[in-house]
């Protein structure tokens, strides 16, 4: 231990004289040279880090705290009809209505065009996997950035479906008194089935698969004495030669749990509507994480890695307080917006929200990079394609605008 503590004397003693030029006893003109030479490289080394960590940091703050103040106009194109949707598929843009769809580039040319009938079509997306349903009716395209890649019909009217990269669709059917839990594969053969018991289970009011289609989670709203509540059912769909798929299963008493959310292989995120809880596990999910809202949720919205919610302010300055958590459930920021918004989206870590005359972005930390009109019309929606390229949709066009 002597030994130890004298080389630390020694060392901090030569140090301390190059640091400080002192002399030491017995040098020569030519050590104390040396001496100075290694003094002033090792300053220079220590200043040129700093110097390199600071700018680091100042670029970083840069980027996060960057805002844009106006906008150009990119391409165009007039709007055909007033009547389609538009959805972001990785870095493409979907454009569907009743009589069909097209997959369009970020020039806006494009990919594939399809037609179909569908009373309410609605769209899910999971890659480059798209899947186009017909809510209460009985048609399903699959179809990826290539073109389709199945469909077909279920059996009865379908009241909910989610699909996975691989193609494969979960779908809530609908029998009247009771529900069926059906999994596809993408050319329409069932995979599985669960029959679901309103009186036994509950009835269901959200699912979602995981992205690569071996798991599945349903909520179910029950009602016990009188009291509401929920019921979390886990499956698994890897062996699709057994009958029994029910992994796990969570009684969530005076809640209800209107979405569900996977994240990567079996992470789940189930919104209630006082919070949040992610379940984990690939035998038995169990919840790993909770947190609890004292307000009521006024929106939700998520993109691959993030979540976030939309609360009544409680700053009297501002209109709504918004919080955004990761998809494991940590918090990563809280701010406030003022735009009273009809659409609210989150796309590559930014934020978009648009009304009629003016849209707004915010970055995942809340920070606010655009607000304002964009004088082209009005909008119905906004989509992110790039790092500060936006698709908007007007009554009049379709724009492909840039931030500047």
């Amino acid at each position: 231990m002597g030994a130890l503590a004298e080389k630390l004397k020694n060392w901090l003693g030569q140090l301390k004289m190059m640091l400080t030029g002192t002399p030491s006893p017995g040098e020569d003109e030519y050590d104390i040279r040396l001496r100075k030479h290694r003094r002033r490289i090792y300053i220079r080394t220590v200043l040129i880090c700093a110097a390199g960590v600071l700018l680091f940091f100042l670029i970083r703050y840069m980027v996060i705290h960057h805002s844009y103040s106006s906008y150009e106009v990119i391409e165009s194109e007039e709007q055909m009809d007033t009547i389609s949707t538009y959805s972001y598929v990785n870095g493409n843009v979907l454009r569907y209505s009743s009589d069909g769809a097209s997959l369009l580039k970020k020039d806006m040319q494009e990919i594939w065009s399809y037609a179909f009938n569908m009373t309410q079509p609605v769209v899910d997306v999971c890659g480059d996997t798209i899947l186009i349903y017909d809510k209460r009716g009985t048609l399903i395209h699959i179809c990826d950035s290539k073109g389709a890649i199945g469909s077909f019909n279920a059996n009865m009217p379908i009241l909910s479906a989610r699909v996975s990269k691989n193609g494969t669709v979960a779908a809530i059917l609908d029998l009247q008194d009771e529900s069926e839990i059906q999994y596809y594969n993408a050319q329409g053969q069932v995979i599985a089935a669960v029959n679901v018991s309103a009186r036994e289970t509950g009835s269901p009011t959200a699912l979602d698969i995981s992205d690569d289609g071996k798991y599945m989670a349903v909520s179910y709203v029950t009602v016990s004495g009188g009291a509401v509540g929920s019921k979390l059912v886990f499956y698994d769909f890897r062996d699709s030669t057994s009958d029994e798929h029910v992994l796990a299963t969570h009684e969530l008493a005076g809640t209800i749990v209107p979405e569900l959310r996977y994240y990567g292989g079996n992470s789940l995120m189930a919104v209630r509507d006082n919070g949040f809880t992610v379940y984990r596990g690939e035998q038995e999910p169990k919840a790993v994480k909770t947190v609890d809202f004292a307000d009521e949720i006024e929106s939700c919205f998520h993109d691959d890695k993030y979540i976030g919610f939309i609360f009544s302010s409680d700053d009297p300055e501002h209109r709504y307080r918004m919080e955004i958590y990761s998809s494991g459930g940590a918090f990563v920021s809280k701010s406030y917006v003022d735009i009273i918004y009809e659409k609210i989206h989150m796309y590559n870590n930014e934020i978009l929200l648009v009304n009629g005359s003016e849209a707004a972005v915010y970055s995942k930390r809340g920070v606010r990079r655009f607000a304002g009109s964009l004088n082209e019309g009005i909008i119905y929606d906004m989509l992110k394609l790039g790092r500060n390229k936006y698709f908007v949709i007007t009554d009049m066009q379709a724009l492909m605008i840039r931030f500047e």
